[in-house]
């Protein structure tokens, strides 16, 4: 599976869907030749990344260009908002806004802090897995209005940690490698005796 495809399986039909840093546009085209949005939003802040969803969407109707940061100081609205490809600090103070929209996240980084963010401010994270897509894992999460609450390993290592995923064992296996390849450290054992407990849950 790639990216695309990741992020694209996260998404319902919706009546206006918003993707915010849209670069080429591919997500946006992929859910208009879908039809699960009547209304695409896509939304960058570079002018060269929206003038090349320009071009790939120009015999599209019903697409809105918004070049802007972020949520546009919370004025874009839209159903379903999906954030890819930046980094979790970054979609944090996207997020500060507190959209009530579906959210699709694909971060690049601070998993952990992002869905502690997501917890602690009203929203449930209800898919959360991990792809690898050539030689790399990414994590997607949708997360929509509500309140569940998640122990430390599920905000660390995704909120079904404890289901069986051989991708998300993959990846443990990896980090296990990896962490125990560092010097000793108290940070560092515990790493390993979290993933490899983890890891049991995977068998």
């Amino acid at each position: 599976m790639t990216r695309l495809e990741a992020a694209f399986s996260l998404i319902d039909d919706c009546e206006v869907f918003a993707d915010i840093g849209c670069d080429h546009g591919k997500l946006c085209k992929e859910v208009l030749d879908s039809g699960k949005a009547k209304k695409v939003i896509a939304a960058d802040i570079s002018k060269d990344s929206l003038k090349k969803a320009r071009l790939l969407l120009s015999d599209y109707s019903d697409v809105e260009f918004r070049l802007c940061d972020g949520l546009d100081g919370g004025k874009l609205v839209a159903d379903t908002i999906a954030i890819c490809g930046l980094g979790g600090l970054t979609m944090i103070d996207i997020l500060r806004y507190l959209p009530q929209s579906t959210l699709v996240l694909g971060a690049q980084d601070h998993l952990y802090e992002l869905r502690s963010f997501l917890s602690e401010n009203g929203y449930v994270i209800e898919k959360d897995f991990v792809i690898k897509d050539g030689k790399r894992f990414y994590d997607f999460i949708r997360a929509k209005r509500g309140k569940i609450e998640f122990d430390r390993r599920q905000l660390e290592y995704g909120v079904f940690c404890y289901t069986k995923q051989p991708v998300l064992k993959e990846k443990l296996e990896f980090l296990l490698k990896k962490i125990s390849a560092y010097p000793p450290t108290k940070d560092n054992i515990n790493k390993i005796n979290t993933i490899t407990e983890l890891l049991t849950w995977q068998r």
